[in-house]
């Protein structure tokens, strides 16, 4: 392996991955002769910490053989052997597929041990996990990284934010300007229906994403992570974009057969929701790891605290609703009581749209700085 080196204080480092982000890597590094001996050693990167880790400081080389460094105009050159396998923490079998990621950067030599600083640019990274017990060519780049976090933040405001705040409305307020209309339908579902359009054209734009960074390939079963956000993720999409199709086909208000589409719309909406919960959870998880992910929890645990309020107000509205009969006519008539407990569903509204946008914002702040 090599590299040009834009200094004469540096490294050059190849790691194995579960992923394409540093991070729980096994990492080889190839240090610059004019900043201490010349070596190749092994370390280990920590979840989500810059600070690399020598793998044995007694055995710095552990597993490595056939060191071969040279430096010519400015260009560093590395070779080397390494065991596929080592009984030792934190020395990943290459046995098992990883990605491959290449890195560079400053180093520094003190008390006979070298220390790497955080490299400034994004890795190079292999566009799939490798399967090292077979030669073969690789390819990698620094463009699949931009597009993960691409695809992340997409699909994160269009599940997080557009369809709960769409999913709301049709559940808990079509009570809103019930006598009025807003592009010649009911208000809820002037807002109801961009909001979860908008939420399908963007989970398509995020699977073109993702399929571009995997070079139209399937995400390979050895990682069962990725592999299970990856089906959770296209039965989220496939349902996604039939939801809007079928409802252009939607019987008449009048129609028998209206009341079978409502339930089977509700039902299959219901479905993508969680399902699109469920792979932005582990995909949180895998790439965020440690505490970080914690953040989605605190914010599955908003939404099922206002299901619960909002579902609990429309039990005390329907309850308090009176029908009085006068001359064989029903008359049903809304005390002050429902009154206020609807307002309070406006309010409730109002504090998910901006607990939203928080938590909605931080977990995509969150992947564009990882």
């Amino acid at each position: 392996m090599g590299t040009k080196m834009l200094s004469n204080s540096g490294y050059f480092a190849i790691g194995f991955s579960k992923d394409v982000y540093m991070g729980d890597d096994s990492v080889v590094m190839c240090f610059n002769q004019n900043i201490g001996p010349n070596n190749i050693q092994s370390f280990y990167n920590p979840e989500n910490d810059y600070n690399s880790e020598i793998l044995d400081s007694n055995d710095p080389n552990l597993g490595l053989s056939n060191i071969q460094i040279w430096q010519e105009n400015g260009f560093l050159s590395c070779s080397f052997k390494r065991k596929t396998f080592i009984d030792f923490h934190n020395y990943f079998d290459l046995n098992e597929p990883f990605f491959l990621l290449m890195a560079k950067g400053e180093a520094l030599y003190e008390n006979s041990k070298f220390t790497p600083t955080q490299h400034n640019q994004n890795p190079l990274t292999s566009l799939e996990p490798i399967n090292f017990t077979n030669i073969q060519s690789v390819t990698a780049s620094s463009n699949p990284i931009k597009l993960v976090k691409a695809h992340g933040i997409i699909m994160t405001f269009g599940w997080m934010f557009l369809s709960t705040l769409g999913i709301l409305l049709a559940r808990y307020y079509k009570y809103l300007g019930k006598n009025k209309t807003l592009c010649g339908v009911q208000i809820w579902f002037a807002f109801h229906r961009p909001l979860m359009l908008t939420t399908s054209v963007l989970s398509l734009v995020g699977f073109l994403l993702i399929l571009i960074r995997k070079d139209w390939k399937w995400t390979s079963s050895a990682i069962n992570t990725n592999f299970a956000h990856s089906i959770m993720g296209i039965l989220t999409i496939g349902i996604s974009v039939i939801q809007p199709i079928s409802a252009i086909f939607r019987p008449d208000k009048d129609s028998a057969n209206r009341p079978i589409f409502n339930w089977l719309h509700r039902v299959f909406g219901i479905l993508a929701f969680i399902l699109s919960y469920a792979a932005i959870t582990l995909a949180i998880k895998f790439f965020l790891q440690k505490y970080l992910w914690l953040i989605m929890v605190g914010w599955l645990s908003w939404l099922i605290l206002v299901v619960i309020a909002l579902e609990f107000i429309d039990y005390k509205i329907t309850k308090n609703w009176k029908t009085e009969s006068v001359i064989n006519t029903q008359i049903i008539e809304k005390n002050d009581k429902n009154m206020f407990d609807s307002s309070f569903k406006t309010v409730i509204l109002g504090l998910h749209f901006v607990i939203s946008i928080c938590f909605t914002f931080a977990i995509i702040l969150l992947i564009w700085i990882k």
